[in-house]
């Protein structure tokens, strides 16, 4: 049954108990807690920097729209249209930003497929065939493909240049004529290493008989498994973002010899490649945001190379490289005696 109480006494009842027990009594306290920081995207510099990233992931140019539209969902609740707006005028003031044709794009990007596109146009007319035009005739003879599918064999196997496109649309037979491709490599020394975006492009040329991987995995594996008899097919080019595009082709181009010097915040470099039509010297100065300027000049003899080098504004800076260089084009070419060697070498000294 119900009864009164007193709840003090009670209330000293419970207190002594607890003393008796062990239990000590503390006043409940608010636990200080730092505030949690806004993310990058609450400012319009921070959307419009991830909405960028964003969208040139595997696109070179954008809309201005798109641009706006990412940003604003990025930053939903802290910045406003007018402030993305704002953003973007002042990046292309700057250069940051570039505006042709209704589409934008950064000038990092651009830098980037210039790049992509001098290794290219470098490359044309300097390596060796794969197959002689004969040889690919009589393969073609005996196959079932159409008219577009051997031209695009016949341009493979033929062409003289480092990089060649292949464009088609989807379900055209560009893998069933890659079967034929592989096919005519092999015979004459060669082997194709497949290389594709995503998994369903490697699986669409693993499906042709090309041992193939992803992009990504190439680009970060040490041993890229590759040499001069080494051909790189790209299924779905178009799709692989620019960073990975040009990483992918550096393998395609590897120096005999290369130097490197820090020019303060500046990085130079300078490689020397053998072409088939003599040798290439390469220079490219990186800024330190990674961006950077190459330039390139073929060249046949020492001498040629050396007046490229010497008129390197840093030039008194990288003499203990040029000699380097100098001693490996020797080596090289297997042309210059030791002496002479001597001689050049002691005009870097």
């Amino acid at each position: 049954p119900k009864r009164n109480v007193d709840r003090a006494s009670l209330g000293e009842q419970w207190r002594a108990k607890a003393v008796e027990l062990g239990i000590e009594r503390k006043s409940p306290t608010l636990e200080h807690r730092p505030k949690a920081r806004k993310p990058r995207e609450s400012t319009p510099p921070g959307a419009v920097d991830y909405a960028i990233e964003h969208l040139t992931e595997r696109q070179a140019a954008v809309t201005e729209n798109q641009v706006v539209q990412t940003a604003l969902g990025a930053g939903i609740g802290y910045v406003t249209a007018e402030e993305i707006y704002a953003d973007l005028r002042g990046r292309e003031k700057t250069g940051e930003i570039l505006r042709a044709k209704g589409q934008l794009t950064t000038s990092d990007m651009l830098r980037a497929e210039q790049k992509i596109l001098h290794i290219a146009l470098s490359g044309q007319g300097q390596t060796q065939r794969i197959a002689d035009r004969a040889q690919v005739a009589e393969h073609l003879a005996s196959t079932t493909l159409n008219a577009g599918q051997r031209q695009a064999v016949e341009l493979v196997a033929t062409s003289p240049d480092r990089v060649v496109g292949v464009q088609g649309r989807a379900g055209t037979g560009k893998t069933f004529m890659l079967a034929e491709v592989k096919t005519i490599a092999e015979s004459n020394g060669y082997q194709l290493m497949g290389l594709g975006p995503s998994g369903r492009a490697v699986q669409e040329l693993t499906g042709a008989g090309v041992e193939s991987r992803t992009i990504a995995s190439f680009n970060i594996a040490q041993d890229k498994e590759i040499n001069a008899e080494t051909v790189i097919v790209i299924d779905e080019a178009g799709m692989v973002p620019t960073p990975q595009s040009r990483e992918v082709s550096k393998p395609a181009r590897s120096p005999f010899s290369e130097f490197t010097q820090a020019l303060g915040k500046q990085i130079l470099h300078l490689r020397l490649y053998r072409e088939q039509s003599g040798f290439l010297c390469e220079r490219e100065l990186v800024e330190p945001d990674g961006t950077g300027v190459t330039q390139a000049l073929p060249f046949h003899t020492a001498q040629e190379v050396e007046e490229f080098l010497a008129s390197d504004p840093h030039y008194a800076r990288i003499r203990s490289g040029a000699k380097k260089l100098l001693h490996s084009f020797a080596l090289e070419v297997g042309h210059e005696s030791s002496s002479s060697e001597s001689r050049r070498s002691d005009q870097f000294s």
